[in-house]
């Protein structure tokens, strides 16, 4: 409801973007809640490996965003994408920028960091104790999390929903080139599982607790900086 699509909103607020990360922060707490529900010794198990994650990439994620709040100098959608006419973001913070797709990989449990659902290993997880409809909701939310961070990077660093304007499209201009940009962020973060081994869950959570870290505190510093230059 807080992603614009151009002309198209559902609500607007000049603090969309921070709205937009609240409710993506909710997400990790449904899952952790859903493996403590089970009542499951494995699916605890589960639960704590996922909530590890969580504290790794959800600090610098959150800085990486705000880097780009003080870029932008609002945490107004509307104002990112305007801010974004001739230099998109992900040239005007590539550290951010950097810190945003391996935080997302890490956020929806996509290789090289799926360890904290791999059924091989740990029985699947916190979803152990689920199956039919419910396993099918459950499974449903990495996805539905992908989709709606992929829609945040693309708005914060490709231009959002600006691209050639097609007279006949009208006010579908908007929603149609931001879909585009999206799934293009979707497909190439599906392919990276072609590409990368699996990480352990201790090598997953030094990267979020040092490199990760240290690159997101530098995109911040570069988003404070850059705030002269827009």
């Amino acid at each position: 409801m807080f992603i614009p699509a151009g002309s198209a909103v559902g609500i607007y607020t000049p603090y969309s973007i921070q709205l937009i990360v609240a409710f993506i922060a909710l997400i990790p707490i449904t899952i952790v809640a859903i493996g403590w529900a089970s009542n499951s010794r494995f699916a605890y198990i589960g639960s704590v490996r996922e909530a590890f994650m969580y504290f790794a990439y959800e600090i610098p994620f959150i800085i990486a965003v705000i880097s780009m709040i003080f870029l932008y100098g609002s945490g107004d959608a509307y104002v990112a994408v305007e801010k974004q006419s001739a230099i998109p973001g992900v040239l005007l913070n590539p550290i951010a920028f950097v810190v945003y797709i391996i935080a997302m990989l890490m956020a929806t449990s996509r290789l090289p960091f799926e360890i904290p659902e791999a059924d091989q290993e740990i029985a699947f997880g916190p979803f152990v104790e689920y199956s039919g409809i419910l396993f099918g909701l459950v499974m449903v939310l990495a996805y539905e999390k992908l989709y709606i961070m992929a829609l945040l990077f693309t708005i914060l660093f490709l231009g959002g929903w600006s691209g050639i304007y097609c007279p006949l499209l009208g006010d579908l201009n908007g929603p149609l080139w931001l879909f585009i940009k999206t799934i293009i962020v979707i497909s190439v973060l599906v392919i990276v599982r072609s590409i990368y081994a699996r990480y352990r869950l201790d090598q997953a959570l030094r990267i979020g607790w040092t490199s990760m870290l240290a690159l997101s505190i530098a995109a911040l510093v570069v988003g404070i900086l850059g705030v002269w230059l827009l």
